[in-house]
């Protein structure tokens, strides 16, 4: 179902992280952030992530639902971002926040190794922004978390630094895509 700008969200119930019960009526009226961590229902915190922890009063009060998403694939995000439309009717904001650091000599990377890196630090990233910005209007962001590292090389971090480097080349390439709509990529 597809919904526009100003439409009514659809009634919506289902079940939390805690597996109680949650419906639409519970968030008539907020503002919706959508929150990306490393994996879906794992406790992950890094620098970022507990900034918007010690925060999230602070949005609540300011009207905002946040919810989370990891880093997990395309149908994962996708399903997310359909579940924050069906309880609130729109996406104002998407923060991209994964970042997985792992330092290794290049002789010493594995195919395993360069799959978590990129999956984790793009993947989710791209993904993320496909299925949520389906919903955004002129006035909504997507905010992607990146690294000094993303604007120079370091010695035994070629596989992150590489995926800065990309993920900085996806928030220009979306800036000049979504931009024309109203819609700011900036990162940070």
């Amino acid at each position: 179902m597809g919904l526009q700008a100003g439409d009514k969200a659809p009634a919506f119930s289902g079940k939390d992280q805690n597996g109680n019960i949650i419906n639409l009526e519970d968030f008539k009226g907020k503002k919706l952030v959508l929150y990306f961590y490393p994996k879906d229902d794992t406790p992950g915190c890094t620098k970022e992530s507990c900034n918007l922890r010690d925060n999230y009063k602070a949005l609540l009060d300011q009207g905002y639902e946040v919810l989370g998403v990891s880093v997990d694939d395309e149908k994962s995000h996708q399903k997310l971002v359909d579940i924050a439309i069906k309880k609130t009717g729109k996406i104002n904001c998407y923060i991209n926040n994964v970042g997985l650091s792992a330092w290794r000599p290049i002789k010493s990377v594995d195919n395993e190794f360069l799959d978590n890196m990129i999956t984790s630090n793009l993947k989710s990233a791209f993904w993320g922004a496909k299925a949520a910005v389906n919903y955004m209007v002129e006035g909504d962001t997507i905010i992607n978390i990146s690294s000094i590292a993303g604007k120079r090389g370091s010695s035994n971090n070629s596989v992150y630094v590489a995926t800065k480097f990309a993920m900085n080349g996806l928030t220009q390439s979306l800036a000049k895509e979504l931009g024309p709509k109203g819609i700011r990529v900036n990162a940070v």
